[in-house]
């Protein structure tokens, strides 16, 4: 059962990480596919218990659920003192603070 349950996550990350870099590539073009896909991508996280890797940590609103593209629609500000990146959604005008180094 253990070998089964393995198996299944990681058909269930490859889904993710699938679905997260067409969320990605569309987010300029059709928004509405893109907030679908990142819809499907949280159900199946939350379906099988997965945490996000280090690549979708900070890439999607916590908040309005969108994929953050810095320069697009968020802004990225470093603040070295205190090793903090700060995400500012320019949908929802929400922060998101992660601690790096």
């Amino acid at each position: 059962m253990e070998r089964k349950k393995g198996i299944v996550e990681r058909i269930a990350n490859e889904r993710v990480a699938i679905l997260f870099s067409m969320a990605e590539k569309c987010i300029a073009t059709e928004p509405e596919l893109s907030a679908s896909y990142v819809n499907i991508l949280e159900h199946i996280m939350k379906h099988y218990h997965l945490k996000p890797d280090s690549r979708l940590k900070g890439r999607i609103c916590k908040h309005c659920h969108v994929v953050l593209v810095p320069g697009f629609n968020c802004t990225v500000r470093i603040r070295s003192s205190s090793k903090i990146v700060a995400y500012t959604c320019s949908k929802c005008k929400s922060d998101m603070r992660i601690l790096y180094g």
